[in-house]
């Protein structure tokens, strides 16, 4: 606590009548005795019935002391917020009466100034009385058709009881008897377990067999897909060696071009290109309009491609046979010129 806090409590407690002067310097080091008298004289004075722990000489005393206190302060402390909020209630409902006191008061002035007769007061306590009587009389009934009710539900019961007996009776026999048809019902229960067990078996070994079948499926298929690939890469290698064979063989005319008569040499080239269409599949054909220009033939910008030859048409473009025999003339041609 501070200096504040200390001078502030002295005060009240001096203000409330404390049996001993308390003083400042009574705090200055720990003091339970001071606070125990202290403790156990505010809650006489807030409640002189109360019941705490008034001894403090061991701890455990000490500890029993300051739990009570504490007890007793939350509990006084929840009635009176109780008391509080019953005040506020009340306070509240007052006020409202006293809002409807100007009309009630006339009324209560008016109910107080007639005159009461003695017959309609008579006549009144007659109804009531009779009305009384008639609630008595029903009351008697009720009381009467309880026990006539109870009654009834006793011997209700009872049979209840009896037919529960019979029932247990029955279903004791029923237990013992075994059922003719227990047998085949056992015997049929342990086939369809057998049954049960032989559909999990093959529909598991189904499941795997159909799993094995599409994983082959698709091995199969990459295989057919790859020696797709490797023949389709073998056919451009063969495409690729057969120009460059080609390539060889346009290179070895160029040269004997020098040496060869243009007519021969031309015939060359054209079963040179015959060969290669065959080869390819195309074939194609030089020539021109005139007869006579077979030297410029080669040379012509009307070129034909021949998609679908025969074997009958092959033989226009010229055979081995034919190539030896420009070879020949060529030859012969070359001798004849040395002469």
């Amino acid at each position: 606590m501070s200096y504040r806090d200390l001078r502030n409590f002295t005060e009240m407690i001096r203000s409330l009548g404390f049996v001993r002067l308390v003083s400042m310097e009574n705090f200055r080091t720990p003091n339970f005795n001071l606070v125990a008298d202290i403790l156990i004289w505010l809650i006489k004075r807030f409640d002189p019935e109360a019941n705490i722990h008034e001894e403090y000489t061991s701890e455990q005393d000490r500890v029993l002391l300051v739990r009570s206190a504490a007890e007793f302060m939350i509990e006084e402390l929840k009635l009176s917020r109780e008391l509080a909020t019953q005040v506020t209630t009340k306070g509240a409902s007052i006020y409202e009466s006293l809002g409807k006191e100007v009309e009630l008061k006339e009324e209560r002035y008016q109910s107080v100034s007639n005159f009461l007769e003695l017959n309609k007061v008579e006549k009144a306590l007659k109804e009531t009385n009779f009305a009384t009587k008639q609630n008595i009389e029903s009351t008697k009934g009720f009381i009467e058709n309880v026990a006539a009710t109870e009654n009834s539900l006793d011997s209700k019961i009872e049979k209840k009881k009896s037919e529960l007996e019979r029932n247990q009776k029955r279903l004791q026999t029923l237990k013992k008897v075994r059922p003719a048809f227990l047998e085949e019902f056992e015997k049929l229960e342990v086939d369809l377990q057998m049954l049960y067990k032989d559909y999990i078996n093959k529909t598991r070994c189904l499941c795997y067999l159909e799993q094995v079948q599409e994983e082959n499926a698709i091995a199969e298929q990459e295989r057919m897909f790859k020696r797709q690939r490797e023949t389709r890469k073998m056919m451009e290698e063969l495409q690729l060696e057969d120009a460059r064979k080609l390539m060889e063989d346009d290179e070895s005319l160029d040269v004997l071009a020098d040496n060869v008569p243009q007519k021969a040499v031309g015939r060359l080239r054209t079963a040179t290109a015959a060969r290669a269409r065959l080869a390819t599949g195309r074939k194609k054909v030089y020539g021109g309009m005139n007869a006579d220009d077979d030297s410029n033939s080669l040379d012509s910008d009307s070129e034909f491609f021949l998609d679908d030859v025969d074997g009958e048409d092959s033989s226009i473009l010229g055979s081995n046979d034919d190539l030896k025999g420009i070879a020949s003339e060529s030859k012969s041609d070359q001798s004849d010129d040395d002469f």
